[in-house]
């Protein structure tokens, strides 16, 4: 199971160099003029937060997107999540904007806890897996195997 990064201490983050030693973007690896450390502007310094900071990312995609992907309310922007389609521990990606969608708390409620159901039963098959249990398919029978 793959596990989500809680945060990342910016201050951690070393300063990225080109083959001569010279100082470039984190994001974009354009060569930094002046005083400039990390980015060589705002805008590449939103960018690459938004690929490592959640919070950046809700911001931004409220700012550009700004309703419910489910129900498509745009009331109370300020308490919109933000979801991944494919829970990470089933293997979706954490900053991919394809694995990315903004809810409303009604409907991250709603999706959450199916994303439980699943992450519990991907759980259960991992431990029978390891003790050298054999699953076949789904663990429950199906409406096809018991005839209904």
């Amino acid at each position: 199971m793959k596990k989500r990064i809680s945060h990342i201490n910016l201050g951690d983050i070393p300063q990225k160099r080109d083959d001569y030693g010279r100082l470039v973007c984190l994001n974009c690896g354009k060569l930094l003029k002046g005083r400039q450390e990390k980015y060589c502007g705002w805008q590449c310094s939103g960018d690459w937060l938004c690929k490592h900071s959640h919070s950046f990312k809700r911001r931004r995609m409220i700012r550009n997107i700004g309703k419910c992907a489910k129900c498509g309310t745009t009331e109370n922007k300020l308490s919109f999540i933000l979801d991944h389609i494919k829970p990470i521990a089933l293997g979706g990606e954490e900053f991919e904007d394809d694995n990315l969608q903004l809810l409303c708390k009604e409907c991250n409620a709603i999706k959450t806890r199916q994303d439980f159901k699943d992450i519990a039963l991907a759980r259960r098959k991992e431990k029978m897996e390891a003790k050298g249990q054999k699953t076949v398919g789904n663990f429950f029978p199906t409406e096809d195997i018991i005839g209904i």
